[in-house]
């Protein structure tokens, strides 16, 4: 899919990025993403605190945490998905977006065949 978004979104990275920003809305329409937003609390910390455990219940494969870096900055890590940064850079972007709690800069990297991290900021 992101090939076939490729010449719209400017370059497979950037259709990577609109698939993960996609993505977002669906799950948090679902009754876990609902959940995750209800125990934020409205809080943008609370709710990258809770990224792990939605990662957990929305994916079969590897693991997710989250690194505190800064008071309004944190890294999400992903280890054991084989999908691109580029689509968690999405995913990541768009809960953000959805809920509408602070508008954040995000940027991904992948700094192992399975590991990748994503910087937040706010």
């Amino acid at each position: 899919a992101a090939w076939a978004l490729s010449g719209a979104r400017g370059g497979f990275e950037e259709g990577m990025r609109h698939l993960g920003l996609q993505i977002a809305p669906e799950y948090l329409e679902s009754g876990t993403g609902r959940v995750l937003v209800l125990l934020s609390g409205g809080d943008p910390r609370r709710l990258l605190n809770g990224f792990p455990s939605a990662y957990r219940t929305a994916v079969r494969h590897g693991d997710c945490s989250v690194v505190w870096t800064a008071p309004t900055e944190a890294r999400v890590v992903i280890e054991g998905s084989p999908l691109p940064a580029e689509y968690f850079e999405g995913a990541v972007r768009g809960v953000f977006d959805f809920t509408g709690l602070v508008t954040v800069s995000t940027r991904a990297r992948q700094v192992e065949p399975l590991r990748l991290e994503v910087d937040v900021a706010w």
